[in-house]
């Protein structure tokens, strides 16, 4: 996958999401690991980053395993796949959140999908 930047930031990770499905899948594993271990809050950038350097996982980006940029959006996904750890990753407000109004976060951090 190239960098687009016809594309937004969400239109991006959406196209790399479905290409590249085993990379949700394994922040998945780790965040419920993580859960069973008894942690309330996790880092979802930890998560990446173990993914990134302890497995042998690879993504069709060319120019990244997993872009940073989209680490917020799979702690989105993980929460909307899994409500009942809503809040077990700390949240703010993303630049293009506007653009997008089926992700909210109130001020306590608190995510909310319409």
């Amino acid at each position: 996958m190239n960098y687009n930047e016809e594309k937004t930031l969400i239109e991006r990770f959406n196209t790399f999401h479905e290409e590249n499905p085993q990379i949700y899948a394994a922040f998945s594993m780790e965040a419920i690991k993580a859960i069973k271990m008894g942690k309330t809050k996790i880092s979802a950038k930890l998560i990446i980053e173990h993914i990134r350097w302890n497995t042998f996982l690879t993504s069709n980006d060319d120019h990244f395993k997993i872009n940073n940029n989209y680490v917020s959006y799979y702690a989105r996904l993980f929460v909307k796949k899994n409500p009942m750890f809503s809040d077990v990753f700390n949240f703010r407000k993303l630049n293009n959140e506007a653009s997008h109004p089926s992700i909210q976060v109130d001020s306590s951090g608190q995510l909310s999908f319409l």
